[in-house]
């Protein structure tokens, strides 16, 4: 399904002032778009973990859909233009593939699973860190055996956010990276309310993803800011404070972007959709470690 089309509108607002979500909508989505043409490409692949950070990216392909349809005229089936999969291994848990279901089936998308737990198997259960990684960069192996399998060319989504790129709290080659990371310059609360702007504040799926703690489930009870010992509400506040002074209050959340920054050669394209934006970090901070300093 290929689209030659380029009437597409961009959305006019200019990023010196705070954006309302639906705007933001507008720039990920047009940002999107852009790189499927320039790829030459029919559509996405994505995996879905039955977490936020998924679902708001299957959401924004969906929004894209709408816009093609909408706006363009064009004819998109949501089954070719975008393939889902849940893809667990030992640690995965039964309520994030009912979610990960649930949010396939409200995307429209073509969604299978595929379990790891059979290959992960092969590795050794007293390397434990080793293990988890390996599952994780696993993960993104088979998605894009699954894409390129598809019969179409797909785009693969990573759906990195921008707490996790600033703490590092990702393996390298994992589902973060693919071809483009449309969430990596949003906060997780920002990921949370522009889902809730997405589905629908009368969304039970909503409510569901949203009160699920966020978790790679790499192992039993894990839990995103319990490994980090910091809540998303804190993360977000370290990072506008970085974002004036070039450090902030907290300097464990620092260390941890510097000692991780190697990672950030990892990610795929990211889009800026915010005033205070991850980019203006990354920009200054490259000065500084690419010095050694």
């Amino acid at each position: 399904m290929q689209h030659a089309i380029s009437g597409m509108s961009q959305h006019p607002k200019a990023l010196d002032e705070p954006l309302e979500y639906s705007e933001k909508v507008m720039i990920i989505t047009s940002w999107m778009y852009g790189l499927l043409k320039q790829a030459g490409a029919d559509g996405f692949f994505l995996a879905l973990s039955g977490g936020i950070d998924s679902a708001l990216c299957g959401c924004l392909v969906r929004v894209l859909q709408m816009r093609l349809e909408h706006e363009l005229g064009a004819k998109v089936n949501m089954k070719d233009f975008l393939m889902t999969a849940y893809i667990p291994a030992a640690g995965s848990s039964k309520e994030s593939r009912e979610l990960a279901d649930q949010i396939a089936e409200w995307l429209g998308s073509n969604h299978q699973t595929y379990d790891l737990t059979p290959h992960m198997n092969l590795f050794s259960d007293e390397q434990k860190v080793a293990k988890q990684n390996a599952t994780a960069r696993m993960r993104l192996v088979m998605s894009y055996f699954l894409a390129q399998s598809s019969g179409e060319k797909l785009l693969v989504i990573g759906t990195g956010n921008r707490d996790e790129v600033m703490t590092g709290y990702y393996t390298k080659y994992d589902c973060s990276c693919g071809d483009l990371a449309p969430i990596a310059d949003l906060a997780k609360v920002h990921v949370r309310a522009m889902l809730k702007e997405l589905m629908g504040p009368d969304s039970k799926l909503c409510e569901e993803l949203v009160a699920k703690s966020p978790s790679a489930e790499l192992y039993k009870g894990q839990t995103d800011e319990g490994e980090l010992g910091m809540t998303f509400e804190e993360m977000d506040k370290y990072f506008y404070e970085m974002h004036e002074n070039k450090h902030s209050s907290n300097q464990h959340y620092d260390d941890l972007f510097m000692a991780n920054r190697h990672k950030l050669n990892s990610l795929p394209p990211m889009v800026r959709c915010e005033q205070r934006s991850l980019h203006d970090i990354l920009y200054w901070s490259a000065q500084i470690y690419d010095q050694g300093l």
